[in-house]
């Protein structure tokens, strides 16, 4: 799973699984829309019912709630 990373695309805020060039900064071929199964698992990770906080630089800057509809 060398150089594999996941992106938000900007226009239509899927969010997109794919190998990266060297330079860090473009997929090598095209991605794979992942956008279901990523936010499946950040349901998983955090849990019906229950938040998460996430740094960023060290510092809370977001909270992610999982509330069941």
């Amino acid at each position: 799973m060398k150089n594999l990373r996941v992106a938000c695309t900007a226009i239509s805020k899927t969010i997109q699984a794919g190998r990266i060039n060297k330079a860090g900064d473009s997929f090598i071929g095209a991605p794979v829309d992942v956008t279901g199964d990523c936010l499946k698992a950040v349901i998983d990770k955090v849990g019906v019912g229950n938040e998460v906080t996430v740094n960023e630089n060290g510092v809370p800057a977001y909270t992610i709630a999982v509330k069941k509809l």
